[in-house]
């Protein structure tokens, strides 16, 4: 994953609740998938905020977030969410999939790029519809 990130932050209750995922994914030696490479990388290396200091216009866990295709400018929102919540009929999308590590921590205007077989999707991130942290929800 690549994207035209501005300053990306991520919450500490996030990076917390993320490393036990990560812990499951790779115990009995199974490899990381490269999109979950780059999103741990990230975690390692960008700055973590409280949850009640999360700017608004920040993707976290179970934030929903109005992205745009880039291709064809269509509009879908997307509940970014951990693997056991994942519903792709109801637009609940894991953190573990390409599109949803490309989502988490990215910032309103943002653009992402994610590898596909056939091509690169281009999504950009127009707004945050709901943020837990703004709403003072630092439980989900």
């Amino acid at each position: 994953m690549s994207a035209a990130v501005s300053s990306t932050f991520f919450s500490r209750f996030d990076v917390l609740r993320l490393a036990t995922v990560f812990r499951e994914q790779s115990r009995d030696g199974r490899k990381l998938p490269p999109h979950l490479n780059a999103l741990l990388h990230r975690l390692a290396i960008e700055p973590e905020r409280a949850p009640c200091e999360m700017p608004p216009d920040v993707v976290t866990m179970n934030s929903l977030a109005r992205i745009r295709d880039c291709s064809d400018g269509k509009l879908v929102e997307y509940r970014l969410v951990y693997p056991f919540d994942a519903d792709a009929s109801a637009n609940r999308i894991s953190v573990l999939t390409p599109t949803g590590s490309a989502m988490l921590g990215a910032r309103v205007g943002d653009v992402l790029e994610i590898p596909t077989p056939g091509a690169t999707l281009r999504l950009k991130v127009d707004a945050i519809v709901y943020q837990p942290e703004a709403d003072g929800r630092f439980d989900l």
